[in-house]
Order: C-alpha cells, then structure tokens, then sequence
C-alpha cells in the first residue's frame, strides 16, 4: 500500500483548507499523511491541526528545521549554511556540554518541542519523527564538514532521542532517518 502526504506551512490552518479539504471536496479522498517542520516559523496553531488531522484517521510526520543556535539572531531560515563553510562543534549542544549560549538555545529549542510532543501525546497522536534529516549532506548547519567530512549529527540526534524517551517519558514518536544522498 502507498500513503501520499503532504507538508503544510506555518499557516497551519489555511493550508489544511486549501491543501487537504478543498482536494477532499474535489476528488473525494485527501493525503493521509500530514508532515511538518518544527522550525523558526513554528507556532501554536499548528498543534490542533495535527490533532484534527490525526483524529481524522491521518498520520503527523514531524521534521526538524531549527535556526541555527550557534548564531544569535535567531533567523528562521538560519538551518541552511552555506556548503562550504566550516560547521560548527555539534557535541557542545549536548546536554552534558558546558554552557554556553548556543547550548542555552538548543536546550530551550528542544524543550519547547518536547511541550509539542506532549502535547500531542496527551491527544492521542503518535508523530512519525525525523529530527536532522538530510545529515549526511553539506547544506544544513548539523550536516556534515565539507573540509572533514564529518558530523556529530548522530550523538545530537541521540541526544535529543535520550531527552524526549528518557527524561520527557514520551511514548508517542516514531523515529525516523532520512539521509540526503
């Protein structure tokens, strides 16, 4: 069997009316699955879309797209890096890495996506979850070093793992992994 999705902006609302209920009313059936980006652009009137759109009989893929922490303007669009510049130490986002401002962003970053999670835990919702997509190309600031060829996506990605199944105790997620290439 296939399941066809489709991924909806920040305008939550608005693109489930014209993205799944308007193709519903025209050709009687709608994506099944419903995918999002936890990004810089996130806000609260996403949530009871996934909801309503779970509660339907859909599935809720969530990605991860947040700015890049080791820049302080917090730019929502700041996940994309230039390919060949130098990517930063990933492992000083760690939850035992000594503090610092990008840490203090990445934390506060993942604490509000386990409030997310937990909250579409306590709605039933099981959420399809792929954090650090694509971390095997150049393109995104946790990707890997052009110059090294390495990343420390994978202990971030544990690490983010270990926070939301281990201290947050959510049972909800389904882990995904998506390379790039």
């Amino acid at each position: 069997r296939v399941v066809s999705g489709q991924q909806i902006t920040a305008d939550a609302p608005g693109d489930y009316e014209r993205l799944f209920r308007a193709m519903n009313r025209s050709i009687g059936h709608s994506p099944a699955l419903i995918g999002v980006s936890y990004d810089g652009y996130w806000n609260k009137r996403i949530v009871p879309v996934l909801i309503d759109h779970w509660r339907a009989g859909g599935l809720v893929a969530l990605d991860l797209h947040r700015p890049n922490p080791f820049l302080g303007d917090n730019d929502p669009e700041s996940y994309r890096i230039d390919p060949a510049a130098a990517k930063p130490d990933l492992t000083a986002l760690l939850s035992g890495a000594k503090p610092s401002a990008a840490r203090s962003r990445w934390r506060t970053d993942i604490e509000r996506l386990g409030d997310t999670v937990q909250e579409l835990a306590e709605a039933g919702v099981t959420v399809i979850f792929r954090p650090f997509h694509e971390a095997n190309g150049l393109w995104f600031w946790w990707g890997v070093d052009e110059k090294t060829q390495k990343s420390a996506s994978a202990e971030l990605y544990r690490d983010v793992h270990a926070y939301l199944t281990e201290e947050r105790k959510l049972r909800n997620i389904l882990w995904g992994y998506s390379p790039g290439k």
